[in-house]
């Protein structure tokens, strides 16, 4: 049995398997995308090209051999540039003007290996059997140097020192178990690279081993990359567990709170606003403190990582925090109705959109000049208006910028909103749809004046006019 030729056709086999599997990874997954794809690429023309070192083993005449040697020479410098991209985005390396030299100068390797195969692998120069200690007899044929031969050689060694000067950093970067796979990969290779050097000089009587070279590293790789995918779906499905067991553990609050202000049921009014209160409690702040827990206890391993996301992940934790404290401002001052009528107008309204800003990241510009002290009802309308304003450009607009200006006095108010986010046909809206029609009978019940100008992708605008009863003609 030719069991030499029968190992080249399974090394092959391996590699194509590893190919799909990993394009299957690539197809699915959005994380880790690119590695995955150009893993796939490597291992699909590193199988090909032993494929066609099979061919050269298997060949019956000297022209044979040759035609298989040129399709190595094409299909191996592929695997070496879909092999230098996979290693440096797998070490994060960020070389990227080496690699594109390097790749070029493989890639001009390729396409002398189609147009003028002659300059890559010359005419074969000899043939030698040699015999395995099982009793298989090969024949080992060897081809004459060509003008570029020694040049693709070169080329060979600067992509290892590329891949093993990528393999050092990654080291001493902390991420040791990826540098450790890296580096017996590339000592494999490099030792089967040495062996056929001693078959070429004559120092020992052996058949060529670098077919074998990237075998280890292609399995131990497939290993790695597959144990990291499966590692990212148990933290994921661990995540979705924490996820459902704090909104139930937040739905069972919430159903207590809600029993016990229905059990005291001093005033309508309370019941429904602690019921709105509790309601926003577990929609935002709930979500907020759960993003902010996911981040907090992903960063140590950020930290050893990918020290710069994590840096990332340390700004972005501050900001839901900042985020957090101004929604918990916000609830307890629902839960005590007295410290709305009692905080200054504008106070309120700089409060309000300082949440929103910090809670969607947004660009702002407010401006508020109050003087005196409006109604109580007014005060209240403007309050809620805003807030409810608010609350569909954060879960409607997806905008960018907000705006906000309140100019008044005791006798008159004026309040603009401004978004440039998705915006929307009124005429396609039913009634009470976005809380439009609450707002409308806030502002009816104190005697105001809301408009509101929008049209689809052109943002929105909302402004209200008050005006004391007496001073209604000097409005606008």
């Amino acid at each position: 049995m030719t069991f030499w030729t029968t190992g080249l056709a399974v090394v092959a086999g391996l590699c194509f398997a590893f190919s799909f599997l990993e394009a299957f990874f690539g197809w699915k997954r959005k994380t880790q995308r690119t590695v995955h794809l150009e893993f796939a690429v490597f291992a699909l023309m590193y199988g090909a090209s032993v494929l066609a070192s099979r061919a050269g083993y298997a060949a019956m005449s000297a022209e044979d051999f040759v035609a298989a040697e040129r399709m190595t020479a094409i299909f191996a410098p592929m695997a070496w540039i879909a092999l230098l991209w996979f290693v440096a985005d797998f070490t994060e390396l960020q070389q990227r003007k080496v690699l594109g030299v390097l790749s070029a100068l493989f890639a001009a390797i390729t396409i002398v290996g189609v147009v003028a195969p002659n300059l890559i692998v010359g005419d074969a120069a000899g043939v030698s059997t040699f015999e395995f200690a099982w009793g298989e007899q090969v024949l080992v044929q060897r081809g004459e140097d060509a003008p570029l031969t020694a040049f693709a050689i070169l080329m060979q060694l600067a992509g290892l020192v590329f891949i093993i000067a990528a393999t050092v950093r990654q080291y001493r970067r902390g991420a040791r178990t990826r540098a450790r796979i890296l580096a017996i990969g590339i000592g494999w290779f490099m030792a089967t690279v040495a062996t056929d050097l001693l078959v070429d000089i004559g120092a020992v009587d052996f058949v060529y081993l670098s077919d074998f070279g990237f075998l280890g590293f292609v399995i131990a790789v497939s290993i790695q990359l597959a144990r990291n995918t499966v590692e990212t779906e148990q933290d994921l499905l661990l995540y979705q567990a924490n996820l459902v067991a704090m909104v139930d553990e937040r739905t069972n609050e919430l159903r207590r709170t809600q029993a016990q202000v229905v059990r005291q049921a001093a005033e309508r009014a309370a019941v429904d606003e602690r019921g709105r209160v509790a309601r926003e409690l577990h929609d935002v702040l709930t979500q907020t403190l759960f993003s902010v827990n996911l981040i907090a206890s992903s960063l140590p391993r950020l930290w050893q990582d990918d020290p710069e996301q994590a840096e990332r992940n340390t700004h972005e934790l501050r900001r839901l925090t900042r985020a957090a404290m101004a929604e918990m401002r916000t609830m307890l001052r629902e839960l005590r109705p007295d410290t709305i009528v009692e905080t200054r107008l504008d106070t309120l309204i700089e409060q309000l959109v300082d949440g929103l800003a910090t809670r969607h990241d947004l660009q702002t510009d407010v401006r508020t000049e109050m003087s005196g002290v409006l109604p109580t009802e007014v005060h209240i309308a403007v309050y809620r208006i805003t807030q409810e304003a608010l609350n569909n450009i954060a879960k409607h607009a997806n905008a960018n910028k907000l705006s906000v200006a309140l100019d008044g006095d005791s006798r008159r108010v004026k309040l603009e909103i401004g978004d440039d986010g998705l915006g929307f046909d009124p005429r396609d809206l039913r009634d009470g749809s976005m809380g439009l029609g609450i707002m409308r009978e806030r502002a009816g019940a104190v005697g105001a004046r809301l408009t509101i100008d929008t049209a689809p992708g052109s943002g929105t605008r909302v402004r209200l006019d008050w005006y004391a009863p007496d001073d209604e003609n000097v409005g606008p």
